[in-house]
């Protein structure tokens, strides 16, 4: 017998798509969607081995270079962001090529794959929505991979431009805290779109 599919939740569950709230001609000032197909690899290493890392990283990867802490780095073979100093997540296509098994195994690879969930919010409020719960500057530059937490809930998220940002949810609360999100979005009109392929969004 054919092994039966498992089912992810996701960030959007529950919330109805198309257009809600408090539409000001018509118009959302706020979009939800999120970004599936993603594999989510993260490496850890030592302070010792970050020169060594480096190169080896470019080497079995083809990313250019790695980001500063905080910082994300994007070319063609993947987007890296660093939310901790001794932390990369390389984040690329799932139907990407693996990795040669065991080419970065002292680097402790984790596939975080299914423990996250990518929902995108933009929009000209996007940003006022998310600072009505978590008190973090999005001021900052195009690039930033931001840590803070939204009701105790740990977050990151990646300010694309002044008006796109990704939020990186911990799978088990994303529905919840997508949920209190719109709730605040639609205030200001909203509009949730159906779930798009990373590899498609650019």
């Amino acid at each position: 017998m054919a092994e039966a599919k498992s089912i992810k939740t996701t960030g959007v569950t529950g919330l109805e798509l198309g257009k809600q709230g408090n539409l000001e001609g018509g118009r959302p000032a706020v979009i939800f969607q999120e970004l599936t197909g993603v594999s989510l690899l993260q490496l850890a290493v030592f302070p010792e081995q970050l020169a060594g890392f480096k190169t080896s990283f470019k080497r079995q990867t083809g990313v250019a270079d790695l980001p500063q802490m905080s910082s994300s780095y994007c070319d063609q073979a993947g987007l890296v962001v660093r939310p901790e100093l001794t932390k990369f997540w390389w984040l690329r296509p799932a139907s990407a090529d693996a990795l040669t098994a065991g080419a970065l195994a002292k680097y402790f690879p984790l596939d975080l794959s299914a423990s996250r969930v990518l929902l995108k919010l933009s929009g000209a409020q996007a940003q006022t929505v998310i600072n009505r719960f978590c008190a973090v500057d999005l001021s900052v530059e195009a690039g930033q991979f931001l840590a803070t937490g939204i009701h105790h809930v740990p977050v990151h998220i990646l300010k694309q431009t002044d008006t796109d940002f990704i939020l990186f949810l911990p799978r088990s609360f994303s529905e919840s805290l997508a949920e209190t999100l719109h709730h605040t979005a639609c205030q200001f009109g909203v509009e949730v779109k159906r779930p798009a392929d990373w590899a498609k969004t650019g």
